[in-house]
């Protein structure tokens, strides 16, 4: 959990002390696209597909909090191990539906972007909100995750 805020205040930092820079609505598109194929990887059980949304650097790091758990990954080695194994116990694709707005953008320079979001995730009538954010890195002219955070408020549901 200490890691977790740490990771947090770095990246708040980060978007206080950064030099503005602008991102183009190319590069915007490229991102979100990016985000939507990497979920849809995971919940009809791709890891092949999700494996391609990422890179795949030693300092990945991911965090998600949901109902007073914080699952954390630190290493690319942890993170992909953990999300094969979770995909690799499936018998059928999750139905979840994942909508993303409020999209904001920080550009941490050329080639690096922070990206914040709220997202609403429904599996059959339970609609579940969560803040996120995701950070990228162009590769090879292609945006690739290098982080991310999910903190699900599963009381508050997607009402506002």
């Amino acid at each position: 959990m200490r890691m977790l805020i740490l990771l947090l205040l770095a990246v708040q930092s980060a978007y206080l002390f950064a030099q503005p820079a602008t991102l183009a609505e190319s590069d915007k598109a490229a991102i979100k696209a990016t985000l939507e194929r990497e979920t849809s990887c995971y919940y009809t059980g791709d890891y092949d597909c999700w494996l391609s949304c990422w890179s795949r650097d030693a300092d990945i790091a991911a965090f998600v909090a949901r109902d007073g758990h914080v699952y954390e990954r630190i290493s690319w080695k942890t993170w992909s191990e953990g999300v094969q194994s979770d995909l690799r116990g499936r018998t059928a694709p999750d139905p979840t539906v994942t909508r993303r707005d409020n999209f904001n953008f920080l550009a941490l320079g050329d080639a690096e972007v922070a990206c914040y979001f709220d997202a609403y995730n429904t599996l059959e009538d339970k609609c579940t909100y969560s803040r996120e954010i995701r950070m990228l890195r162009k590769e090879n002219g292609q945006w690739k995750l290098v982080f991310m955070s999910a903190l699900f408020d599963s009381h508050r549901g997607c009402g506002g």
